[in-house]
């Protein structure tokens, strides 16, 4: 098993800032998150600042087998009510998608909260 850096402290985080466009070392704003385990998972997820201009929040993934930032999210700042009208909030989506649907034999289905708010996404 290979041994991954865990503190984010020494994590090599140059990247481009998506919202100022500048080569810098970012600033992490958060402990790493690992898929399953810091032992095992090589992507490491946080989220980081630009120390340029103190920029929006970023959301990184690290490459920890690479030691090298692979990809750069602009950290959503958007809310529900940013959205047309027309597009329903997740409280009614729940109530449409999560109720059980009767399908062919009686049996019963559920589509997942995830897959819900994946459609706010």
């Amino acid at each position: 098993m290979r041994d991954y850096e865990t503190d984010v402290k020494e994590f090599e985080l140059d990247l481009n800032c998506p919202r100022c466009g500048h080569l810098v070392r970012a600033i992490p704003q958060t402990q790493a998150v690992y898929h399953i385990s810091e032992s095992s998972d090589t992507a490491a997820y946080l989220v980081v600042r630009c120390p340029r201009h103190l920029c929006d929040l970023a959301f990184v993934i690290y490459d920890r087998l690479n030691k090298c930032v692979d990809r750069v999210f602009p950290y959503p700042d958007c809310q529900a009510s940013d959205f047309h009208e027309s597009i329903p909030d997740l409280k009614i989506l729940e109530k449409i998608l999560l109720k059980p649907v009767n399908v062919g034999l009686q049996i019963q289905t559920k589509v997942s909260l995830s897959y819900v708010e994946g459609l706010c996404n």
